[in-house]
């Protein structure tokens, strides 16, 4: 058992930057991954609720392991996907880590789940990015209790525009045409793709000096990533 765990993990869902700051300066040992209701994580609830500050903050701890499963097979960015929270979507795809091919329950992708929920601003994302995203894996439907995969999924959703653009990034020839072509189509202000190398805030903000005094915390320099 890990109080300060538990702490994180509420501190996180109800988006209390200074506390989970605080938390992570006293308490060097915590732990970061701790599973609370249904299996999630801090990095679950963040996502979960858009709580994108704390986000960008948590993605920069050297012991976060971003790719974990809740009790339902969801990785936060598949739940970002489900909640319909584009913000905390791009925040995560930014981060080299995170695999969007992980299934969970009934085989369910992140972009199975994306095309489920009709979240054609995430799916364009997700093709920016360049990540791989398994897009032939084949979900449960389960009404009809039949597999189908991200493509025919999209068609039977109404998103003949998002199939094609899978169709695109779904072969080797034409990725970068997928890539220029959902770019394209974007067109969110504030988009900070083409991917940077580092965690570049989306919008500007004015961290606390207890955010910046975590983040110093962290030794970021001596972490790979940066």
């Amino acid at each position: 058992m890990n109080p300060a765990g538990t702490q994180l993990w509420y501190a996180c869902g109800q988006n209390r930057l200074t506390e989970v700051c605080e938390l992570l300066l006293a308490n060097p040992d915590v732990d970061v991954n701790h599973k609370g209701t249904g299996g999630n994580t801090p990095l679950h609830m963040l996502s979960r609720f858009g709580h994108v500050e704390i986000l960008r903050l948590l993605l920069l701890h050297p012991k976060l392991e971003v790719n974990l499963q809740n009790d339902q097979g969801r990785t936060a960015f598949a739940v970002s996907c489900e909640q319909r929270q584009v913000e905390s979507a791009e925040v995560l795809l930014k981060d080299p880590r995170v695999d969007l091919t992980i299934p969970g329950t009934h085989k369910w992708t992140a972009l199975w789940i994306a095309v489920d929920h009709k979240q054609e601003r995430i799916i364009r994302l997700m093709v920016v990015s360049g990540k791989e995203m398994d897009v032939k894996k084949k979900g449960m439907d389960l009404e009809s209790e039949m597999s189908h995969n991200s493509i025919y999924r999209a068609e039977l959703k109404g998103m003949s525009a998002i199939a094609e653009l899978l169709k695109l990034a779904d072969s080797s020839d034409s990725k970068l045409e997928a890539k220029k072509k959902a770019l394209d189509q974007l067109k969110i202000p504030g988009t900070s793709f083409p991917l940077p190398q580092s965690l570049t805030p989306l919008h500007p903000f004015t961290p606390c000096p207890a955010l910046c005094e975590t983040v110093s915390s962290f030794t970021i320099a001596e972490y790979g990533r940066f």
